[in-house]
């Protein structure tokens, strides 16, 4: 889905509307690890890459309430011209929210999927911090 960008003839996506692109283009350029093969965040890395995904979120969420009178159309008549109009206006506003609801089914398993990695993250730095401390207070 495109709409106009800001009427100069282009169009951007709905996805460079919502931010999403520059957040995996971020992504891949953190991928990248700088060319070493290896993909490395650090825990607050993560919470921030999590904090924007969260922000998509709500502005999905925003915007399907937004878009529900979208499918509630009605025709200014009773004659079938405008019965047809307001019945093609509701199933693309139908489509729409069903797009919407793709992106935050989407965007909401990522969110999940990230908050699974922080809180793996946290227990694997909790159990080597134990580790540790065991053995420094048996060298000590």
């Amino acid at each position: 889905m495109s709409v106009p960008a800001g009427g100069q003839g282009g169009s951007r996506s709905l996805w460079d509307m919502l931010g999403v692109s520059e957040a995996i283009a971020s992504a891949t350029d953190a991928a990248r690890g700088l060319g070493t093969g290896r993909f490395e965040m650090s825990p607050d890395e993560l919470r921030s890459v999590r904090a924007d995904w969260q922000a998509v979120a709500e502005d999905l969420d925003v915007m399907k309430r937004d878009a529900e009178p979208l499918s509630q159309v009605q025709g200014p008549g009773a004659e079938a011209a405008s019965e047809g109009q307001a019945a093609a206006a509701n199933q693309s506003g139908l489509r729409y929210q069903a797009d919407l609801e793709a992106m935050q089914n989407y965007v909401g398993s990522y969110v999940a999927g990230l908050d699974r990695v922080i809180a793996e993250y946290e227990r694997t730095d909790a159990g080597r911090a134990e580790v540790f401390g065991r053995r420094h207070g048996e060298l000590g």
